[in-house]
């Protein structure tokens, strides 16, 4: 896949609403592309920062303008397809403002 075919692929779906991919639902975007092709497209849109890797076989689109704040429960999603996830009471009542604390993972 070209860099400019793949950019107006990734603009196409942000206008939807999508911006977290999993490398099987590239694959299916991309299907000319064979195995290796299709592995070393990835790494060099990774490398041109067309996309982010997010966790193994995940990948954000960072230029969406639909992105939101939901952006940590999509790649959970994406992650786990079919199964529940859920946000920590600490996390939600951070989000609606009800605390003043931030949630981190220092230790």
């Amino acid at each position: 896949m070209k860099q400019a075919q793949a950019a107006s692929v990734f603009r196409e779906w942000d206008a939807k609403g999508r911006y977290v991919f999993t490398r099987a639902t590239l694959a299916r975007l991309f299907p000319e592309d064979g195995p290796k092709s299709f592995t070393e497209s990835l790494t060099r849109l990774t490398k041109s920062g067309l996309l982010v890797r997010a966790a193994s076989g995940v990948f954000v689109n960072p230029h969406a303008h639909s992105r939101d704040s939901r952006t940590i429960e999509r790649i959970a999603q994406a992650l786990r397809p079919g199964h529940y996830s859920y946000l920590c009471l600490e996390s939600a009542l951070s989000e609606y403002g009800e605390i003043s604390q931030i949630p981190t993972d220092d230790e």
